[in-house]
């Protein structure tokens, strides 16, 4: 509890990283509504966006909400042109996870496809 008074303080100083640590930590604590609506409110400030929608959509995840998921990897890809081991590693293939648990397989093979395209070598 005093970890989440500390940093509650810090949220005029630095509001996404503040909003970030919050919510991890309500993620922990199994209060998955509490850490949604903090990584949400991270990912309006443009410095955490990618950090918390990519965290949102490890949470959705975790709790079995793959279209949710889905709709934040899109999100993301389309602000990430480039696409490099990292974004591969973060975005593309919990991409293709999704798909595939949500059983849309020929989606989950189309980014499976995609990265192999971009990077054939990589073990990823």
């Amino acid at each position: 509890m005093l970890a989440l008074i500390v940093l509650f303080t810090a949220i005029p100083l630095f509001p996404e990283s503040s909003y970030l640590a919050m919510a991890y930590q309500f993620w922990m604590d199994g209060d998955y509504s509490k850490a949604e609506s903090l990584y949400i409110k991270a990912a309006m400030h443009n410095a955490g966006e990618y950090d918390s929608r990519l965290s949102l959509a490890a949470l959705y995840r975790a709790q079995g909400n793959y279209r949710s998921a889905i709709k934040q990897y899109i999100l993301l890809m389309s602000k990430q042109p480039a696409i490099d081991q990292k974004v591969i590693k973060d975005l593309y293939i919990p991409l293709a996870e999704s798909y595939y648990y949500s059983h849309r397989l020929k989606e989950a093979g189309g980014v499976f496809q995609k990265i192999l395209e971009v990077s054939p070598d990589s073990p990823w």
